[in-house]
């Protein structure tokens, strides 16, 4: 399957959609292990047991970040972001992956995963990181949506998966 590469670089500063952005009480980064031992009940009941404890490991790694988006007490929308490694194209060292998003289907079309990745990108940008990338599939005409509002404009690039 085609995968199409998508590249966001606020180098210049924040973008409108990205300033704008207020802190939101549902929106949760873990990016350690504290902060995984502090939302462990609600991912705990997301995931169960072998799941949770996956992402807590890799709460560890100074590399990788979990973010959830809540919606009543509930995980959402989810994502993984990767610091300076891809495994299907080569990115900088302090450039941000953005992959394996995930929405509940019962909540599909609220803007749920744009939402929740607009606020890892700034999440991300607030701890000084400025590139972002991002890939999907080209018959994923959801994520395709949701990038677009996200403003990374054309695709720079595409693999086979």
């Amino acid at each position: 399957m085609r995968e199409l590469i998508f590249k966001l670089s606020l180098s210049d500063g924040l973008s409108e959609d990205y300033k704008n952005l207020e802190n939101s009480q549902d929106f949760t980064l873990i990016d350690s292990p504290g902060a995984f031992l502090s939302n462990i009940t609600v991912l705990f009941r997301h995931f169960g047991f072998k799941e949770s404890v996956k992402t807590f490991l890799k709460s560890f790694v100074g590399n990788r970040v979990f973010y959830y988006l809540s919606v009543e007490g509930s995980v959402a929308a989810c994502g993984t972001l990767a610091i300076g490694f891809c495994r299907f194209y080569s990115v900088k060292d302090g450039d941000v992956v953005i992959g394996s998003v995930w929405t509940e289907e019962k909540l599909r079309g609220r803007n749920l995963a744009t939402r929740s990745i607009r606020h890892a990108i700034h999440a991300m940008y607030l701890k000084g990181y400025k590139t972002f990338y991002i890939d999907t599939q080209v018959t994923n005409k959801p994520m395709l949506r949701a990038i677009e509002k996200l403003g990374f404009g054309e695709s720079i690039d595409s693999y086979e998966s």
